[in-house]
């Protein structure tokens, strides 16, 4: 019997990291890595990726790729690779579309859609961007073999935009420890004249439903206003605004941070804040938890679902609620210390071996329980959290 052998779709592996590149990235790495300790059938994995890739040097460094996998390139670049060369390529193979789109031609492939932000939040997104979206969306989740989110809103969501309706939609969660084995690069914080433990952060976004303009505004009604909020990321503009000393209660904005500072951000921060009005996982709140740093989180989308009692959580509206719990959080070392335990424990339940191990079983691959190795041809499913379905 032939082994199981899969395609992944590499478009991700071409623009800058996002949260759905990075879970895609740690999903495949996280299979591969349950393949490479026997712990499932034996599948194999060949990439495809558009022009405008790195080097397949750096392609098997990032995805941890065996020798056994090989790396299909092409001249060709985004939708229209996408569309016409990759749903043409290694057809007997099961495409693995891991970041909200795929060739819709091609029905022998998995979609993972992260969430139906593109419906729910239409202004944090270009037309042009919906129309393709809207058009391409309902046609992947009807006709590809496998259809797959992150969360139960996400599916709720999805569902009720007309994606994925009257067929299984199944949920692999994301995990939060990928940022566990770097070394903090502590340099940006000398370098932006921040005090450990005396600043809170979050991630800048240019889009609506992120809530940033709130959050900016509720860091001005706090009461104390010593500690300054600073923010990461893309939107905050190139990183030239290093060296300044921040205001008290004033705003920081680093512009894109390494993942090595990103660490030593969450490590040292007050608290992580993440205001967004809507999210399908929210998988900053994770890394936070991950580094031992207490969260306040909007009570909305998939947040109270994916972190339920390891949050302070605040309606997403409410400006005065966020100015009070960072004055909370300032001021009482006491409450602080216990979202902190509860954020640390809540991050232990959600490593990304496990997602990939649910992933595998979506797929058809047998995994097998570490305590139960298969002898010959006995298998033994693992212990993981298995595949939710909702039946049509």
């Amino acid at each position: 019997m032939s082994r199981p052998a899969f395609l992944l779709n590499g478009r991700f592996l071409t623009r800058p990291m996002t949260g759905v590149d990075r879970a895609a990235l740690h999903l495949v790495r996280g299979a591969l890595k349950v393949r490479a300790e026997g712990m499932c059938e034996p599948f194999t994995l060949d990439v495809a990726v558009p022009a405008g890739a790195p080097s397949d040097e750096d392609i098997r460094r990032r995805l941890n790729l065996p020798d056994d996998s090989s790396i299909h390139h092409s001249r060709h670049s985004g939708y229209v690779w996408e569309q016409t060369e990759l749903a043409a390529t290694r057809p007997e193979m099961t495409l693995l579309s891991l970041c909200n789109s795929g060739p819709v031609t091609r029905e022998n492939q998995l979609v993972l859609i992260h969430d139906a932000q593109v419906y729910d939040e239409p202004e944090s997104y270009p037309l042009a961007f919906r129309k393709t979206y809207h058009a391409m969306l309902p046609h992947l989740a009807q006709h590809s073999r496998h259809l797959v989110t992150v969360s139960k809103y996400s599916r709720a969501r999805l569902l009720a935009n007309g994606v994925g309706a009257g067929r299984p939609v199944e949920i692999v969660h994301c995990g939060v420890d990928h940022l566990r084995g770097l070394s903090p690069d502590a340099d940006v914080l000398e370098a932006n004249r921040l005090v450990p433990g005396e600043y809170f952060f979050a991630f800048d976004a240019r889009e609506e439903h992120k809530n940033i303009g709130m959050l900016m505004q509720a860091n001005g009604l706090r009461r104390s206003g010593r500690m300054p909020l600073v923010l990461a990321g893309a939107a905050s503009g190139r990183q030239g605004s290093r060296a300044v000393r921040p205001a008290m209660g004033g705003v920081v904005r680093l512009g894109r941070v390494s993942d090595e500072e990103l660490v030593a951000l969450y490590r040292n921060a007050r608290a992580f804040l993440l205001p967004a009005r809507n999210e399908g996982f929210g998988l900053t709140a994770g890394e936070a938890m991950a580094h031992s740093c207490p969260v306040i989180a909007a009570a909305s989308g998939a947040l109270p679902e994916i972190y339920a009692g390891s949050a302070m959580f605040i309606d997403p509206l409410d400006m005065g609620g966020w100015a009070a719990a960072m004055d909370e959080m300032e001021g009482d070392d006491l409450t602080r210390a216990t979202w902190v335990n509860k954020a640390r424990e809540r991050a232990t339940t959600l490593p990304w071996n496990v997602g990939a191990e649910n992933l595998l079983k979506v797929l058809g691959v047998d995994t097998y329980d570490a305590k139960f190795p298969p002898l010959g041809a006995r298998k033994t499913r693992r212990m993981g959290l298995p595949p939710q379905t909702l039946q049509p």
